[in-house]
């Protein structure tokens, strides 16, 4: 009787566990919905760009788009250092600026954007600068980190206080003038020697330079330095050049300069000059005189 129980009562269970599974068979499969799987990238083969001075950098971006919908415009955008500018370029407008490109998922292929960052300065300190490039269409964004590395630049330049470059010399006397030494670089300068060699002056020319070397131009920075010339005694009055170099002991950058130095006879000779010419003056008179009596 008891088995008989047990056994009803199995047969009941299997029944409904059947029953179950019978209406789960049947029930309608609701599947939800599922939204395109979109993807950007972005690449860049030199990230890191270095230069002196003013020299703009171009960062050329892979940007690939893959999906299943439709073709998207995506904005670009970028972050720079306030002492730049930046415009974005593509290869299919040519030189003409763009703000956004349109990119189609379907492409099998990157699209190349340009980037281009330009100093607003006409010289930088010397540093690392980070650039952030951005493209964004809606939800959908990326970015890239980029950077320009600004190394230190030697320049050194040579001028007048007046920025004229002609001097007076007196023939067998010294005759001094002012030169000014500049830092325009963005490097301090060491050791900064100022020569005139033989072949830099006339033969003979005797030229010293007060002082002949500064030991350190800071950036910006200027030295004045006396240059002392002294032409021969019997150097005939007319017009020379006198060449002036500078250069720093690490031989980074060298600048020369053409003084046209003009000598004049002494103030002596020309007395002696002019008593020459009244004398064959007043002997030619007296010559003329004595003849006009015979």
């Amino acid at each position: 009787m008891q088995r008989s129980k047990k056994f009803g009562f199995i047969l009941c269970a299997l029944l409904l566990v059947a029953i179950a599974a019978v209406q789960v068979i049947s029930a309608p499969i609701v599947l939800a919905d599922i939204e395109p799987t979109e993807k950007l990238e972005l690449n860049c083969k030199y990230p890191v760009l270095t230069s002196e001075g003013t020299i703009g950098f171009t960062y050329e971006i892979e940007v690939l788009y893959s999906g299943e919908g439709p073709k998207k415009t995506f904005d670009l955008n970028a972050k720079v250092p306030s002492e730049f500018s930046y415009n974005f370029q593509s290869s299919a407008y040519g030189s003409s600026n763009i703000k956004a490109i349109q990119l189609d998922p379907i492409r099998a292929y990157p699209e190349t954007v340009k980037l281009t960052v330009q100093s607003l300065r006409l010289l930088l300190e010397p540093g690392e600068y980070p650039i952030t490039m951005e493209i964004s269409s809606g939800t959908l964004k990326q970015s890239i980190e980029l950077k320009a590395v600004i190394n230190s630049k030697s320049v050194i330049d040579l001028t007048t206080p007046s920025e004229r470059l002609n001097a007076d010399a007196t023939a067998g006397r010294e005759s001094s003038f002012p030169i000014t030494v500049k830092n325009t670089g963005t490097a301090p300068l060491l050791n900064v020697t100022i020569s005139s060699t033989g072949s830099n002056h006339p033969t003979g020319w005797t030229v010293k330079f007060n002082p002949e070397k500064i030991d350190k131009l800071d950036v910006d920075s200027t030295k004045e330095v006396i240059v002392t010339v002294n032409p021969p005694e019997k150097t005939i009055a007319g017009d020379y050049i006198v060449s002036i170099d500078a250069q720093p002991e690490s031989k980074a950058t060298q600048k020369t300069m053409d003084i046209r130095v003009t000598v004049l006879t002494p103030t002596i000779w020309g007395w002696v000059g002019i008593g020459i010419v009244v004398l064959v003056v007043i002997g030619l008179i007296l010559m003329f005189w004595k003849l006009g009596r015979r």
